[in-house]
């Protein structure tokens, strides 16, 4: 996960969403086949069935993040910013506006 991470630092949401997905499937794979295990497997499968599972838990959150974030990023840029909200000088977004003792 951690590569998948690093490698998608600057990439758009979809393909992270697509990477996630992809790594989501690698680790489906990995988890054992009870049939194909042969019976009981020991503590060393069980801890790395384990790890595998830890793995998916985070993958399956970081993809739900992403959702998250997209939601909020589509809601926001629906959003209408009201005038007084618009700097009159440079016609942006005041991040820290200042009201006078007048109104202004």
């Amino acid at each position: 996960m951690a590569r998948s991470e690093r490698s998608e630092a600057g990439a758009s949401p979809s393909a992270k969403a697509s990477e996630l997905k992809r790594v989501l499937e690698r680790l489906v794979r990995e988890i054992p086949d009870e049939e194909g295990s042969g019976g009981g497997g020991g503590e060393c499968e069980e801890a790395r069935v384990a790890e595998v599972f830890d793995r998916i838990s985070k993958t399956v959150a970081a993809l739900r993040d992403l959702k998250l974030r997209r939601t909020l990023s589509q809601r926001l840029e629906s959003a209408a910013v009201p005038e007084q909200f618009i700097c009159p000088i440079s016609s942006e977004l005041m991040k820290d506006p200042v009201v006078l003792a007048t109104g202004q």
